[in-house]
Order: structure tokens, then C-alpha cells, then sequence
């Protein structure tokens, strides 16, 4: 069972340990000494949270098509055991991972084109009257 956070909008205590994902390559990042850690996890779901992300990261590094959040996606939701309570606690820690990242990605990824035609509508117009 996916416990209850997984399907809350995320709140501004739960993405203050994301932002130590900004920037981070998880394809090469060190399990151990890089990898951000959610500080509400227990020493077990730690190692579970590091375990997650090492198969991610594998699952990245051997299909180059996959990103992260697909990666992890698969390794929690697919290939985990939900009915742990300590799996379940670490698997809504990484839902909470994914809506940063998904909110992040969309931000990077967020062009006005409505803009940029009218740009380009105003410039044709002024070659015209040239």
C-alpha cells in the first residue's frame, strides 16, 4: 500500500533536502557521500533510500534513453516491496523526489511560444513597411 503523501502536493518542508539534487549528476554521483539524504529517514530506510537510487543509477547508465525520474519510477513502484513498511515509508520519499523534479524540469522547460510568434509576427511587420 502507498501511503498517503505519495498523492499530496508537496509542502515546503518536504523539498528542502531535494534541492541538494540541483545540479547533481546521478549517473555518476557517489551513493555514499553525494547523494542527499530526506533527514526524516531511519538508519534502515537510509539504506533503502541508497539502494533505490544505486539501481536507478544502474538502470540509467545501462539504458542512455532513460532518465532519472523513469529510472526510479521502475525501481519503486515496480521492482520494490511495497508491503514493507520501511520500503513504503522510503518509496513516498521518493514520490516527493519526483514532483521536484518533475516541477524542475518544467520549469527548465517552460517557453511562452505564443510569445516568441508575436515577436516574430511584429518583426515581419516592420520589414514589410520597409
Amino acid at each position: 500500500k502507498i501511503t498517503v503523501q505519495v498523492k499530496t502536493a508537496l509542502a515546503a518542508q518536504d523539498t528542502s533536502w531535494c534541492e541538494g539534487f540541483e545540479g547533481l549528476p546521478l549517473h555518476t554521483c557517489d551513493m555514499n557521500t553525494d547523494l542527499p539524504v530526506p533527514p526524516t529517514l531511519n538508519s534502515a530506510q537510509e539504506r533503502i533510500w541508497r539502494r533505490m537510487f544505486q539501481r536507478g543509477q544502474e538502470a540509467i547508465n545501462a539504458d542512455r534513453a532513460m532518465g532519472p525520474d523513469d529510472a526510479l519510477l521502475d525501481i519503486a513502484y515496480e521492482k520494490s516491496n511495497l508491503a514493507d513498511p520501511d520500503t513504503a515509508v522510503v518509496v513516498d520519499h521518493v514520490a516527493v523526489f519526483l514532483k521536484w523534479f518533475q516541477a524542475k524540469f518544467d520549469a527548465a522547460f517552460n517557453f511562452d511560444f505564443a510569445e516568441s510568434e508575436d515577436e516574430e509576427d511584429e518583426e515581419k511587420g516592420k520589414e514589410e513597411q520597409k
